[in-house]
């Protein structure tokens, strides 16, 4: 389990919550880098963004595109560009998100990836 995942999954046993839900933004390594270990401890599904989840379910992608579509070289297959890939349980689409009965605005980010 990677540091932040292990300090909010004890943060919020301190203060009697558990994670419900794990929504991603952008599929970052060292943004998503804790959904595995969230998904498995506390059974939290993970929500990303249709782009976004390819590169979270598969992320060898992001050190792969970065060295021009050939294999990486090391540099690019460090923790901050190569997370443990992590199922998507609900790609978000659209511009509202449920979660347990609670209604979310979804609003993109001006460089959203087209086919958002």
């Amino acid at each position: 389990m990677t540091g932040p995942a292990k300090r909010l999954l004890r943060a919020c046993e301190a203060i009697g919550l558990t994670p419900r839900a794990v929504t991603n933004t952008h599929a970052h390594a060292d943004h998503f880098g804790g959904n595995a270990s969230l998904a498995r401890k506390a059974g939290a599904p993970i929500y990303a963004p249709p782009f976004e989840e390819a590169f979270i379910t598969y992320p060898y992608l992001e050190p792969f595109y970065l060295f021009s579509g050939a294999h990486p070289i090391p540099p690019l297959q460090t923790k901050w560009l190569l997370a443990r890939p992590s199922r998507v349980e609900q790609v978000i689409e659209g511009d509202r998100l449920e979660v347990e009965g609670l209604i979310f605005e979804v609003l993109p980010s001006p460089d959203t990836p087209i086919g958002r």
